[in-house]
């Protein structure tokens, strides 16, 4: 055994530790992991109840915010040039959250949020927030520097209409490193 790990008995790649099924409460997040030993290079594609989850090609699945539509059964196809295994089942169960005055609000989506600090928010009128900061993208979709979140923090995506960036003036109209430009690219 060399490094405490068992020999390749076959070229199939060889699960190690299987991923784990938890039971959590609804708002948490969950994480399942799979270590398998291959002498050559491994893909592996995470299912829920059978089916594909997009994206899901690394050894390690995170489901953030679970919910209860997210239980169930959680499996991996590990495959590598010599064929495919897949893992045993592991079961998510997800416990519904308290709905009692003072609970968490869970359809709050905090999703992965800015990829930069964000140094001022505006809480508009409808219920939507303005935030702006040092970021190119929130919750995955490009944004440079100002963004617009729904009520339940989801970007809305209809909403671009501003520059930002280190300049005082915009046609040579003054503004300080942020200003909104009208449809034939006026300043307002």
């Amino acid at each position: 055994m060399k490094g405490g790990l068992p020999p390749l008995t076959s070229d199939l790649p060889q699960i190690i530790d299987e991923p784990l099924g938890r039971t959590l409460s609804e708002g948490h997040d969950v994480s399942l992991t799979i270590s398998v030993l291959s002498g050559t290079p491994v893909n592996f594609q995470w299912q829920r109840n059978g089916t594909n989850i997009e994206g899901a090609i690394d050894p390690t699945l995170l489901v953030r915010n679970a919910r209860v539509a997210d239980a169930g059964d959680y499996q991996v196809n590990v495959s590598n040039s010599s064929g495919s295994v897949k893992s045993i089942l592991a079961k998510v169960e997800v416990t519904p959250a308290p709905l009692t005055p003072g609970s968490l609000d869970l359809s709050l989506n905090t999703s992965a949020g800015p990829n930069g600090p964000v140094y001022a928010c505006d809480l508009q009128a409808d219920g939507q927030i303005l935030v702006a900061g040092d970021f190119t993208r929130v919750n995955g979709l490009t944004r440079n520097q100002f963004a617009k979140l729904r009520f339940d923090g989801t970007v809305d995506p209809s909403f671009d209409p501003t520059i930002a960036g280190s300049f005082t003036t915009v046609n040579g109209i003054p503004r300080n490193n942020v200003a909104r430009l009208l449809l034939r690219g006026q300043v307002p």
